[in-house]
């Protein structure tokens, strides 16, 4: 499964999970297929592991650490649960943790050509940050490319700056809407901006944390914002 969520401000970092989206997912047992993020030739998914290898430092701000305290870190497990096996039951899934329709949205790059994965299958359980960010093989390379030239004593006060096109960065509505929309028999509708901040995973060495009121609701027309601060805003132009 893939489904992009890119992110709201230049401070939110690459996590192992992608993190996600916002909150828990529920049963994806839509009709259509997620798209998966833009893949550049040659990159290929990893897995959170991977990604935690430069995303759990408390100097990033502990990306990976964050992810794993969100629901989207336990999406495949959420599926053998009770009410999981009920709902899907009820829907022709006898066993949600096998069923297509369910786990295209609670198993990151599902779906995906092998060609296109570099980790294993069981390494992508979960709504892991690739399922946000897009596949990381290209943006790892370039990292360790980057620290390698930087020598034995690399500045890391500073963040490094990610070049468009490394990897899926800011976030937009639709991309959550690929697995939470009406399709899914646990969809709620909710505020893009307020779920979004369940998930954030700001580096602090970044400054753009979300801290400034609003002055526009960055949500889509339909989203949800029916309360709290977003919903007094403007829609975005």
């Amino acid at each position: 499964m893939s489904f992009k969520l890119n992110h709201l401000s230049y401070g939110v970092r690459l996590f192992a999970s992608g993190l996600a989206v916002v909150a828990l997912i529920g049963l994806g047992l839509a009709t259509s297929t997620p798209s998966a993020p833009t893949n550049a030739a040659g990159n290929k998914y990893i897995g959170a592991d991977k990604c935690k290898s430069c995303h759990a430092s408390e100097t990033s701000g502990n990306p990976h650490g964050k992810w794993l305290e969100t629901t989207h870190a336990k999406a495949f497990e959420k599926l053998g649960s009770d009410d999981a096996k009920k709902i899907g039951k009820e829907k022709g899934a006898e066993d949600p943790q096998k069923a297509d329709a369910c786990l295209k949205c609670h198993v990151t790059a599902f779906g995906v050509p092998a060609a296109e994965l570099k980790a294993k299958p069981e390494q992508l359980k979960n709504v892991q940050c690739e399922a946000c960010h897009g596949p990381g093989e290209n943006h790892m390379k370039a990292r360790f490319a980057a620290a390698a030239a930087a020598g034995d004593n690399p500045d890391t006060s500073k963040r490094q700056v990610v070049p468009e096109g490394e990897i899926t960065v800011k976030v937009e509505p639709k991309d959550c809407k690929v697995c939470h929309h009406d399709q899914s028999p646990t969809f709620k509708p909710f505020c893009f901006h307020e779920r979004l901040e369940k998930i954030a995973h700001y580096d602090p060495r970044s400054g753009h944390k979300i801290e400034k009121p609003l002055t526009a609701c960055p949500c889509d027309d339909d989203c949800g914002c029916k309360k709290g601060d977003c919903a007094k805003l403007p829609k975005k132009q």
